[in-house]
């Protein structure tokens, strides 16, 4: 099931932060301003 998957995302320019995400979720990805997201649902 999707939504008991998930995944890490780190983001390197804050140091070691990470957030955790489900497969449930859009998850933003670090360049262009935001814009773009990947769609773990699909």
């Amino acid at each position: 099931m999707p939504d008991q998957k998930s995944i890490l995302v780190y983001r390197f320019e804050k140091g070691d932060e990470a957030k955790k995400y489900s497969f449930a979720y859009r998850v933003p990805v670090g360049i262009w301003d935001g814009k773009c997201v990947i769609d773990l649902k699909k």
